[in-house]
């Protein structure tokens, strides 16, 4: 089993549970998978692949969760 796989277990398990809270968002499971979904497709549009390598250089932010898990769904 995948983190991926354990994600989308939490989704399953605690949809409407909170899962990211910033000053601007709070998102629950439900939405932060998403906006995960949504950002993991736009990278796969762009030519990113399973096994590809990618480097991220963000300060501490719900974008940087955001393109963690995508990359997790992404494989």
């Amino acid at each position: 089993m995948n983190l991926a796989t354990y994600f989308a277990q939490a989704v399953g398990r605690f949809p409407d549970a909170p899962a990211l809270v910033d000053d601007k968002v709070r998102w629950s499971y439900r939405e932060l998978y998403e906006e995960c979904v949504a950002v993991a497709a736009n990278m796969q549009r762009r030519g990113l692949f399973a096994g590809d390598h990618v480097m991220v250089l963000l300060k501490n932010c719900r974008e940087n969760i955001v393109i963690y898990w995508a990359c997790q769904l992404l494989g």
